[in-house]
């Protein structure tokens, strides 16, 4: 995947060009849920950016209700967001503190990119910490 900060998400055939979303096409949520349909059979990616703005302009429960109609994490709303918080770590986004960095799956831990390391819990609820602003 490419570290490049502007890009988002994109789908397609790993062996071909990827297409890219735009930051606008990823304000519509029928996009996001093609973006999702695309990741259930492994053909979309999200970057850790990627993770971060869905958030920030959707904000977890309106992910949550397009992935229930996408159908790519889980059909219980407690998995599905547990699913929705480890997919943005895997990407290098920390939800719960809105760091960018990696995690470790063995340990259990996310390095930030200022160095800070933090065990992550799953046996709790979550929120994240960049919200959708009020309309």
């Amino acid at each position: 995947m490419t570290r490049d900060v502007n890009f988002l998400a994109a789908h397609g055939d790993p062996r071909a060009p990827l297409a890219v979303y735009s930051a606008d096409e990823l304000r519509d949520p029928k996009q996001v849920e093609e973006l999702f349909d695309y990741c259930q059979i492994l053909q979309g990616v999200i970057s850790a950016a990627g993770w971060r703005y869905l958030l920030e302009v959707h904000g977890l429960d309106a992910l949550l209700a397009i992935d229930r109609r996408s159908g790519w994490l889980d059909a219980d709303e407690s998995a599905a967001a547990d699913a929705l918080k480890y997919q943005c770590l895997i990407s290098g986004y920390d939800p719960e503190t809105d760091c960018f960095g990696s995690y470790d799956e063995t340990a259990g831990t996310f390095a930030s990119s200022d160095g800070r390391v933090r065990a992550i819990e799953w046996t709790r609820a979550w929120t994240p910490a960049v919200a959708k602003p009020q309309s």
